[in-house]
């Protein structure tokens, strides 16, 4: 009898610390690979505060606070964010206002809104991200390239108007966080339209990368395009993609002789 009962008790624990090691497949930070790191994320969808502080705090996040954002994002008279994207798209005639990271800015609000909706499946906040997702798509080039302060002036005509002439365009932290929040839209829904747009983005940095290594260092700064390719190999385990999250790492951070425990970490992402 008690033979029986420690197989049961063996099948159950194989059976839950497999669906361990693939739990964070749908997790903000896909980890379930890496041989080497020691806490490990839920799915998006497996915890919900039910009540106390935190839930309160969520469902104000969720009913007030993402709305309220995507007010003032689409508010040209405050953020100008969202237009921007719809005049990169050609839906609305104008210019660029505003700093050059308000892409990447707005991709953090949308990252949010898709972290919640993996919680709450809310259908109107999904159906408003596909909306929004058809914009940022028409306002990416052919090759793959988007950023919205050179995308309008490129089709404006402007002279000068080339890509990465001043790190301080932000370009790479645009895409960055346009990968990450890709990642997460993608684990949250099960949709890979966003997940396109942002494989096309990286698919061009990482060309980039193999043409002129030099000009991504050059424009290094704010890096979440560090953090945004490594998390698109985890999802859509590229090897290309792994290749350039190490080639991104600046020659200097060397001479850190980091513990090779920190240098695994970083291979097995």
């Amino acid at each position: 009898m008690n033979k029986i009962k420690l197989r049961y008790a063996l099948a159950l624990f194989l059976c839950l610390t497999s669906g361990i090691v693939h739990s964070e497949e749908k997790a903000l930070t896909n980890t379930w690979n890496s041989p080497h790191v020691v806490l490990r994320c839920t799915n998006v969808n497996d915890v919900q505060w039910t009540r106390g502080f935190w839930a309160k705090r969520f469902t104000v996040c969720h009913k007030s606070m993402i709305p309220n954002m995507w007010q003032l994002l689409r508010d040209p008279q405050i953020s100008h964010a969202y237009d921007n994207l719809l005049i990169a798209a050609n839906l609305k005639a104008g210019r660029h206002r505003g700093p050059k990271w308000l892409d990447g800015d707005f991709y953090k609000w949308l990252e949010a809104a898709a972290f919640v909706y993996g919680i709450t499946r809310d259908e109107s906040l999904d159906r408003q991200m596909d909306k929004i997702i058809q914009v940022i798509g028409k306002t990416q080039r052919e090759d793959g390239y988007i950023h919205s302060p050179v995308v309008i002036a490129q089709r404006r005509g402007a002279s000068q108007a080339d890509e990465f002439r001043n790190r301080l365009d932000f370009e790479t932290y645009n895409m960055g966080h346009l990968m990450t929040c890709a990642c997460i839209h993608h684990r949250a829904t099960g949709k890979t339209t966003l997940l396109r747009i942002a494989q096309r983005a990286a698919d061009y940095l990482y060309g980039l990368y193999k043409r002129s290594p030099q000009i991504l260092a050059n424009n290094a700064i704010c890096p979440s395009h560090y953090m945004g390719i490594v998390e698109m190999y985890r999802t859509l385990h590229d090897p290309r993609y792994l290749e350039l999250a190490q080639g991104l790492v600046p020659k200097q951070a060397s001479s850190l002789r980091l513990p090779r425990s920190g240098a695994d970490d970083f291979t097995g992402t």
